[in-house]
């Protein structure tokens, strides 16, 4: 009876009477629909017939006993099998992001449950991770779930782990007391009982939202960026000059939580034993310098859809040879870039740690930073460590391709360099440099950094989380 009744929900935009479930528990509908013979693959592997016969349609539902976790109450539609669909294919697939939340969204909050997500799911790094570490040490009873691609867990406090996009994916954000996220979620209902913290990744030097005017991915997905927002219910950032830009970009009204960074409470620690642990997590040398290029991506370099290409601008093989006594390079691109070229050529001075999931970790143990437009540089000045500007495309990059909110001239903390000579030797000279930039360089941590204390995550928890001061 509940499957008779729950398929009569499914298919409600069919007449009642084309729909009939016979004894043997097959749903036969007569009348025709554009679709042929299939055999799909339900979650448990077990095979769901759709049979195609010269007056009606079956669907065989003993076959599929878990087909509701797949359907979704009043917007299940049969269009979907005007697309060419080859068997086998796991029906999860055929429905939208926010059909398969809303499936789940009829079930209690499960309170407690806490779901983090960082980049996409990419990787275990950002606000979340630090929010996440400082909710873990409080000890209270919350049910935490992390969302990560990669098959090795090396997430402390032993969270559930699930995959973006998975079944088990859409369960828990469905049912989850709290939310937190720095970018988007793949679905736009979310329930009013949920609180969903958007920490966002960085302070911005690019324009963003509803501020872009040139042609691009961004202004194209700003419109999926602006039904995120309507679901946010805290929006966390470093400083006022962010407040007031993410407001108007992604046209935002409710509640900014402005007390610095988690991600930069790192900074504030007593981090040795942690260098160390990093260093040799990634096999590099532990008596030499680094460098660490950590450049962005370009919105005319894509490769299709939200994947990016890039080349290292400078020498390689030059660098080795005059840097490679003092210091070593690491290489970190944005999440973004698919893949760069090989550096096998330079082994054992430069590294490419792409693949390491949390650039603040790698910005910990550098002492010098290579960026271009990044954001990364807001929150390595909090280190107070050199900071380099190799901006090559500078001309193109603020006219064609994205623009500015600062004058990278007068506002920058460090040097802007246009080429691999003029960035190779203010590597050389990174003495002179810090004494030239020193005032420039504390007037922007003055503006920018001044909430970063090493409690910024403290704060935020407190903020956010009603239990903590239950």
């Amino acid at each position: 009876m509940f499957l008779s009744n729950h398929m009569k929900k499914v298919f409600k935009r069919f007449t009642t009477k084309y729909i009939k479930l016979d004894k043997h528990g097959v749903l036969i509908i007569s009348q025709k629909i554009p679709f042929l013979d299939r055999v799909f693959l339900s979650k448990n592997n077990e095979k769901i017939y759709v049979i195609k016969t010269k007056k009606s349609h079956a669907l065989n539902l003993l076959t599929a006993k878990d087909l509701f976790e797949y359907a979704v109450y009043l917007e299940f539609n049969f269009l979907f099998f005007r697309y060419s669909l080859k068997p086998p294919i796991n029906l999860s697939k055929i429905f939208s992001n926010n059909a398969k939340y809303n499936l789940y969204s009829k079930e209690p909050i499960q309170k407690g449950l806490v779901v983090f997500e960082s980049f996409f799911g990419k990787q275990y790094a950002g606000q979340p991770k630090y929010i996440y570490e400082y909710l873990l040490s409080l000890n209270l009873p919350y049910t935490f779930v992390w969302v990560y691609q990669k098959d090795t867990n090396t997430i402390p406090g032993n969270p559930t782990i699930v995959k973006r996009g998975s079944i088990e994916y859409f369960k828990f954000v469905a049912r989850a007391e709290y939310l937190v996220n720095n970018i988007v979620f793949p679905f736009h209902n979310k329930r009013s009982e949920t609180t969903y913290l958007q920490t966002w990744h960085g302070t911005p030097l690019k324009r963003l939202g509803f501020d872009i005017d040139v042609e691009g991915p961004e202004v194209n997905a700003r419109e999926n960026f602006y039904k995120e927002s309507r679901n946010w219910d805290y929006l966390m950032t470093q400083n006022s000059y962010t407040s007031d830009i993410l407001r108007r970009a992604f046209k935002f009204d409710k509640q900014i939580i402005e007390l610095g960074y988690p991600h930069n409470d790192i900074f504030f620690q007593n981090n040795q034993s942690k260098i160390i642990e990093i260093k040799e997590k990634l096999n590099i040398p532990t008596n030499k310098k680094i460098i660490l290029y950590a450049s962005t991506w370009r919105d005319g370099d894509s490769n299709g859809g939200w994947s990016f290409n890039f080349t290292l601008k400078f020498d390689l093989l030059k660098w080795k040879k005059l840097l490679s006594e003092e210091y070593i390079l690491l290489v970190r691109m944005h999440h973004l870039i698919t893949d760069i070229k090989d550096m096998e050529e330079v082994k054992g001075f430069a590294f490419n740690v792409s693949n390491y999931d949390d650039i603040q970790e790698l910005s910990l143990l550098s002492d010098i930073l290579i960026t271009d437009y990044s954001s990364v540089f807001f929150d390595y000045a909090v280190s107070r460590k050199p900071i380099l500007f190799y901006a090559y495309d500078l001309k193109e990059y603020a006219e064609k391709l994205r623009g500015f909110y600062l004058d990278m001239h007068q506002d920058m903390p460090g040097p802007v360099l246009e080429t691999d000579e003029e960035l190779l030797s203010s590597i050389m000279n990174i003495d002179t440099i810090e004494i030239e930039y020193k005032n420039k360089y504390k007037k922007f941590i003055d503006t920018f950094c001044y909430l970063d204390n090493g409690l910024s995550a403290k704060k935020v928890v407190e903020k956010v989380f009603k239990d903590i001061n239950e």
